[in-house]
C-alpha cells in the first residue's frame, strides 16, 4: 500500500505525506479482520413421543444460535412442535398440530458505497480504508479520518470507521409465529367419513434500533467515546402482526 501511494505521489510530482514515511505514524490494521469474525453455529433439538391405543402424541423443541460473520450480527431461534391424535370413540377421531417459533435477529446495515455518509456502508468501508491507520486513537476514541486534522488531508474524507458504526448500532428484529390445525373425523357408516378441519396462523414482528451517541458519520454527527453527540442518537421501534384462519 505504501509503495503504491509513493508511486502515485511521485507520478503527480507531489511530496509524499509523513504518514507514508514515518513508521511512528503508522499502525498496521486489517480492517476486514476488525469488522468480520469466524461465525459459530449451534443447534439443539429434543423430542419425545408416546401414547396408547386411544391417544398418541409427539412433541419436540429446539434452539438454534447462528452468529453472523459481521461483528454483532446473528440469529437466535426457538421452536416448539406438538402433534396429538386421539380415538375419542369407535367412530370419532380428533387431532391437533401446533407449531410455535420465536426468533431474534441482530443486523447491521451493510449496504451502501464505501463513502456512505450514514450508518450504512460498513462493508465498503472495511474494504476501502487504508491499512496503516488504527481502529482506535491513543485515548481510546475511534479513529475517524474525517475528524483527524492530519489524515483528512491525505485520505478520502468520506470514509468513516466501520467498527465505530458496528459498535454503535443496535438493531434487532423479534418475531413470533404460530401455526395450528385441528380436525374431527366421524365415520357415519363403513366407508363413509365426515371430516372437519380448522387451520389457523398468526405472526407478529417487532423491529428495534438504537444508535449510540459515540457514532461518527456525516459532518453534523461527530460523536466519539470521549465526546458523545446526543444529536446523533437514533431510536426507532415498530410492530407488524397478521393472522389467518380457515375452516
Amino acid at each position: 500500500f505504501i509503495s503504491m501511494a509513493s508511486d502515485w505521489y511521485a507520478n503527480q510530482h507531489q511530496t509524499l505525506p509523513a504518514v507514508f514515511t514515518d513508521p511512528s505514524l503508522q499502525t498496521l490494521t486489517d480492517w476486514q479482520d476488525a469488522s468480520f469474525r469466524k461465525a459459530l453455529y449451534s443447534n439443539y433439538q429434543l423430542g419425545a413421543s408416546g401414547g396408547s391405543d386411544k391417544v398418541n402424541y409427539a412433541l419436540s423443541g429446539g434452539y438454534t444460535k447462528e452468529a453472523g460473520i459481521i461483528n454483532r450480527t446473528g440469529l437466535e431461534r426457538y421452536n416448539f412442535h406438538l402433534n396429538v391424535n386421539a380415538n375419542v370413540s369407535k367412530r370419532l377421531k380428533a387431532g391437533a398440530n401446533i407449531l410455535a417459533l420465536y426468533s431474534v435477529r441482530q443486523d447491521q446495515p451493510l449496504g451502501g458505497p464505501n463513502n456512505q455518509s450514514d450508518i450504512a456502508g460498513i462493508l465498503g468501508e472495511a474494504l476501502a480504508l487504508p491499512p496503516i491507520v488504527p481502529v482506535y486513537q491513543s485515548n481510546g476514541d475511534y479513529l475517524v479520518i474525517p475528524r483527524d486534522s492530519a489524515l483528512v488531508k491525505v485520505f478520502n474524507t468520506q470514509i468513516y470507521n466501520p467498527v465505530n458504526k458496528i459498535d454503535a448500532n443496535n438493531e434487532f428484529t423479534k418475531s413470533v409465529r404460530l401455526l395450528g390445525s385441528a380436525f374431527l373425523e366421524y365415520e357415519v357408516i363403513k366407508g363413509l367419513k365426515l371430516r372437519s378441519t380448522l387451520n389457523i396462523g398468526a405472526n407478529s414482528e417487532r423491529y428495534e434500533q438504537y444508535v449510540a451517541p459515540f457514532v461518527s458519520f456525516r459532518s453534523n454527527d461527530a460523536g466519539n467515546i470521549s465526546t458523545p453527540n446526543l444529536s446523533a442518537i437514533r431510536a426507532s421501534r415498530f410492530w407488524t402482526s397478521a393472522g389467518s384462519g380457515r375452516f
